[in-house]
């Protein structure tokens, strides 16, 4: 394959959008399973469980350090 040709293909993968991540958290809240998740956005079983996973890992915030000090 020439290179002009390899420089054209487009991205594997499409973003995500604000969109899509909203409908997905609600679509989590309200129990729904990751496979009807996957054909309402139309997206793979594992992308869905994959943004799932990155959205979880960014919402939680580590615990302010405490001051072990006396009181």
């Amino acid at each position: 394959m020439s290179r002009e040709r390899r420089a054209r293909r487009p991205p594997l993968t499409r973003a995500w959008t604000p969109e899509e991540d909203a409908v997905l958290l609600e679509m989590l809240h309200q129990g729904k399973l990751l496979g009807g998740i996957a054909v309402r956005l139309k997206r793979s079983i594992k992308a869905v469980y994959t943004r799932k996973a990155m959205l979880e890992r960014s919402a939680i915030s580590p615990e302010p350090k405490r001051s072990t000090a006396s009181r």
